[in-house]
């Protein structure tokens, strides 16, 4: 009886380091103080508008806005496990493949993509209806945008906004200029 339980015993501790051992995938926690985002290097300002992937080996990747994310994933979609966004309303963090979105360049976001993320379609249709402005996409709609696309919004950035040495954009525009 006591080697049963003992076999019972050791294959509980097995499983739970098993289980301890492996890869994680949820989000991560993102610290103001000290993040910056992965594509444009500019601290993480707004919270709410941050956005997150996890890759395959379970390294985080940190953004501080939808847009950035989506250009990182134009290269890099297959390295990704999984994508998270801010729910609008909550601010939790949900499954990109999950949530709708809503894109109007007239909403503020840190690099002004103008993407604002909702769990739900319902919730995404509300907004909509509440704020007259902006287009509804789904997950599949989104990741579907051309880089172009990406690019001309974010010029539209540049243009309204300084952000001077921090933005690593308008450097390799220049860089670009010189060539």
């Amino acid at each position: 009886m006591k080697k049963a339980a003992a076999a019972i015993i050791a294959m509980v501790m097995i499983g739970l380091l098993t289980a301890c051992g492996g890869t994680s995938y949820e989000p991560v926690d993102i610290s103001q103080d000290t993040d910056q985002c992965y594509t444009c290097h500019m601290g993480i300002e707004d919270l709410d508008s941050a956005s997150q992937t996890i890759l395959t080996d379970g390294t985080p990747r940190i953004f501080d806005d939808i847009g950035c994310m989506l250009v990182y994933l134009q290269d890099n979609d297959d390295e990704v496990e999984v994508s998270y966004v801010r729910d609008h309303h909550s601010g939790d963090w949900i499954d990109m493949a999950d949530a709708y979105f809503i894109h109007d360049e007239s909403i503020q976001t840190p690099m002004s993509y103008g993407f604002i993320a909702f769990s739900s379609e319902q919730e995404a249709e509300d907004y909509l209806s509440e704020s007259d402005q902006g287009e509804m996409l789904s997950s599949q709609e989104i990741t579907s945008i051309d880089e172009e696309s990406l690019e001309t919004w974010y010029k539209g950035h540049q243009e309204g906004h300084d952000h001077g040495e921090h933005d690593d954009h308008a450097d390799e525009d220049e860089h670009d200029d010189m060539d």
